[in-house]
């Protein structure tokens, strides 16, 4: 299982960016910015934890969380 977070504040379409933290990804927010998610099985499941928990505009990031993504 991996480890995510979300970072707390919106990129520039509105959404708040969930990052696989397992393995480096070179676009994380600062920490202060960072809300741990948890452990999930994968990244779609991580999203839709984000959004039944607080975070109804989260979104996979392009690079760490392609899955999850929207285009």
């Amino acid at each position: 299982m991996d480890i995510y977070i979300i970072n707390k504040n919106k990129d520039d379409r509105g959404n708040n960016e969930i990052h696989n933290i397992t393995d480096y990804c070179e676009h994380l927010p600062k920490l202060e910015n960072m809300s741990f998610l948890g452990s999930f099985e994968n990244d779609n499941a991580a999203k839709i934890y984000a959004k039944n928990n607080g975070w109804p505009l989260a979104d996979g990031c392009t690079f760490c969380c392609p899955k999850a993504h929207t285009k």
